[in-house]
């Protein structure tokens, strides 16, 4: 074998307006509710691509502030979490909008996890001194949590991996950071 993938499909992202370049994709995840694959860009556009066709399901926007990048996307049973940097988002896989959250303590978010509730609960941090516990089903910050560090990537098993902007990574206790 010389390395060479055999490429399935390819798929272009479509652009943020009718008359703008496609632009790249800033995120992505498979949906473990439906047979989706979600994507976001960095003008706050989130689409979703159906099956192995990757057909275009849905489209929408998450984000409208300036620096509208997507920059994390997770799925739930009820719909699909959008991480900004200044906000939240969550929409029915169809599109429609269930909730919005802005926050004060919302300045530069760059990854979110689901807490030890299931699905049923977000942290969200980035590089600033706050995260922030959310309740998905009210669509509201219930916590908030003081950290001396600044992550951008989340990853939960046992505990959520959290990668710090220095290098490091910390191994959080989901079960101490939930609304619980």
């Amino acid at each position: 074998m010389d390395g060479d993938w055999d490429e399935v499909a390819r798929i272009p992202f479509p652009p943020p307006g009718v008359h703008a370049m496609p632009t790249p994709v800033t995120t992505m995840t498979f949906d473990t509710f439906q047979e989706l694959l979600w994507t976001g860009n960095d003008y706050g556009r989130v689409t979703s691509f159906l099956g192995s066709e990757l057909q275009r399901y849905t489209s929408f926007k998450a984000h409208l502030s300036t620096d509208g990048a997507v920059r994390q996307i997770l799925v739930n049973d009820k719909g699909v979490i959008v991480l900004g940097s200044k906000d939240v988002h969550m929409a029915q896989r169809r599109g429609p909008p269930i909730w919005h959250i802005k926050h004060d303590d919302m300045k530069e978010l760059r990854c979110m996890s689901f807490t030890s509730k299931g699905t049923a609960e977000i942290i969200v941090a980035g590089l600033q001194d706050t995260m922030l516990v959310i309740d998905l089903n009210k669509g509201e910050a219930v916590k908030q949590i003081a950290t001396e560090h600044q992550y951008s990537i989340m990853k939960r098993g046992k505990y959520i991996c959290a990668a710090t902007k220095n290098g490091t990574v910390n191994l959080l206790d989901p079960g101490v950071i939930c609304s619980c």
